[in-house]
Formats: structure tokens, C-alpha cells, sequence
């Protein structure tokens, strides 16, 4: 997971973003679980939060209740329990940030990429933080195909092209 963090810190000063802040609620954003490739069979009831800077150490903003739902991933873990608590945390968490990936999508436009709720977007920006759209960070590591997928889909190619050929073979 390291190596993947660190390339995404490299696509966030490609993209010129002082971080990604990854939500969730109940799994209503299943970009940032399979981002942060995350166990589906943990339960989590609770919001989390989890920023990754364009430079420095990722952090984790978790439940009271659930302070062990993002333990997979790298980074120190802050807690909260109650909503003054969260946007506390939330206000500290992104004091050095102008500019933040989300998964929204300006007017919609992208209904794919749309998964953080209007009132987080606006909590976000009620700090001072301007919400940009995680779509081409989204689009680079989850809609490309890898090296491996490559040598599947050529060897899959080569053996269906064997087996129509003995098929047109028997058939003649």
C-alpha cells in the first residue's frame, strides 16, 4: 500500500492538488474503499475520513467506536465522537490545504465519480478548502489496465484464436 500511496502523491503534484481526502459513509463511496483497497467484509457504520497529502504521511480520521476500521493503511489516526469533534478534527486534518481531491462531481456532470454527499462537500468548504474532483486521479489508478491484465487479455487472445482454428478446422 506504501508504493501506491506514494504514487498517488506524485499524481496529486501532477495535478497541481494539495492532497486527497477520502470519505465514506456505509459504503456509499466505493471509489475510495477500492482506492484504498479495503477489506468489504469489515463492517464500517461510522463516517472516516482518510487524507492523503501531496507530500508528508497520510492520516486517518476515524470513529471512537470504530478506531481500528482503517488500520490497513499507513498513517497516524485521529478520533472522533461527535460532529464538533469531527469538524474539529476536519479543520486541523486540512489546516495546510488550499485545494483537495474529492470524489464530487462539478453540477453532477459525472454521476461515476459523484460520491461524497452535498454536505460534505460543503463541511469541506466551510473551512476554507476548495473541493476538486478526484476524477482524473480516479481514472489513473482504478481505470487502467496493468501489465499483468495486459498478458492475460494476449493469452487469452492466443488460445481463443487456437480453439477457432481447430473448430473452422473440423467443420472444413
Amino acid at each position: 500500500m506504501l508504493s501506491r500511496i506514494h504514487k498517488i502523491q506524485e499524481a496529486l503534484k501532477q495535478e497541481k492538488l494539495d492532497g486527497w481526502l477520502l470519505f465514506d459513509f456505509k459504503r456509499s463511496n466505493p471509489l475510495a474503499n477500492d482506492i484504498l483497497q479495503l477489506d468489504s467484509t469489515v463492517t464500517r457504520t461510522r463516517r472516516w475520513f482518510y487524507f492523503i497529502p501531496a507530500r508528508g504521511t497520510p492520516t486517518k480520521l476515524v470513529h471512537r467506536i470504530e478506531t481500528s476500521s482503517l488500520d490497513s493503511l499507513p498513517g497516524q489516526t485521529r478520533l472522533y465522537a461527535e460532529w464538533k469533534e469531527l469538524v474539529q478534527e476536519l479543520r486541523i486534518l486540512l489546516s495546510r490545504s488550499k485545494r483537495v481531491a474529492m470524489e464530487y462531481s462539478h453540477k453532477g456532470e459525472v454521476p461515476y465519480i459523484s460520491r461524497v454527499d452535498g454536505g460534505t462537500v460543503e463541511l469541506i468548504r466551510s473551512l476554507g478548502v476548495r473541493v476538486a474532483t478526484s476524477g482524473n486521479l480516479i481514472q489513473f489508478f482504478e481505470s487502467r489496465i496493468t501489465p499483468e491484465q495486459i498478458k492475460d487479455h494476449q493469452r487469452t487472445a492466443g488460445l481463443l484464436h487456437h480453439f477457432v482454428q481447430k473448430a473452422f478446422h473440423k467443420v472444413a
